[in-house]
């Protein structure tokens, strides 16, 4: 497994005089740069990759998918399911975002 993770925690009330945060919680392996996109239906989409094998020096295991993915959360954030993402020839650092 990669020594990098997404980490989240949630605040369910930011408008609350005192903010409360959940317990951090692994979303996914790798890296996110862009922003989670939230759709009219509530679900959360939140763009998360792994990146080349090459940077990782032998840290990954040969069954690891690297590749762009999406990550899907249905209740605000409490959990993710990966949904998938595209393969692309030739790729090492993805910066990819859902539109």
């Amino acid at each position: 497994m990669p020594e990098q993770n997404v980490w989240a925690v949630r605040c369910d009330d930011p408008d609350a005089k005192v903010l409360s945060w959940s317990k951090p919680q692994i979303i996914g392996q790798e890296v996110i740069i862009n922003k989670p996109t939230v759709l009219q239906s509530g679900e959360w989409l939140l763009p998360i990759a792994v990146w080349d094998k090459e940077m990782w020096q032998g840290k990954l295991s040969s069954e690891t998918d690297c590749r762009p993915f999406v990550y899907k959360s249905n209740d605000n954030g409490k959990t993710f399911r990966k949904l998938g993402g595209p393969e692309v020839d030739n790729r090492s650092y993805d910066e990819h975002m859902v539109l």
